[in-house]
């Protein structure tokens, strides 16, 4: 009779490591491209679209829990279009740091956004010279 000592079925597990040779070289090849001029500053003008966007939506999700959904635009520093993009990106920048405490956003937070501030003025200063 066998014993069921700790000898169960985790030995399955591995036949799964011969795959990463071919993803090296992808990786390799993606590199070279991005060397190339793969357009980093398109890639972040999406990050910081998306980025921007969710933090709208974050902004003004937490305002109409705070105050309803017609009064938080009143609460707002400054007042929202009436369709997304409700706030410019510098807006969007100035709100979070005027309604930090009532966005409940922690010490984290901060340093991320402010990062998210300054990539974003370097690509705007970067991109365009009209403001």
């Amino acid at each position: 009779v066998e014993t069921y000592g700790g000898g169960g079925p985790s030995h399955q597990h591995q036949h799964h490591h011969h795959h990463h040779q071919h993803h090296h070289q992808q990786q390799r090849k993606e590199k070279a491209e991005a060397r190339e001029g793969l357009d980093v500053k398109r890639l972040t003008a999406q990050v910081l679209d998306l980025t921007l966007a969710a933090l709208e939506r974050f902004i003004e999700a937490t305002f109409v829990d705070n105050y309803g959904p017609k009064e938080w635009q009143q609460m707002v520093d400054v007042p929202p279009r009436d369709v997304p993009p409700r706030w410019q990106p510098q807006d969007i920048f100035k709100l979070l740091k005027q309604h930090w405490f009532s966005l409940g956003l922690g010490r984290e937070v901060q340093e991320i956004v402010t990062l998210v501030e300054h990539v974003h003025e370097r690509h705007t200063s970067s991109s365009s010279s009209s403001s």
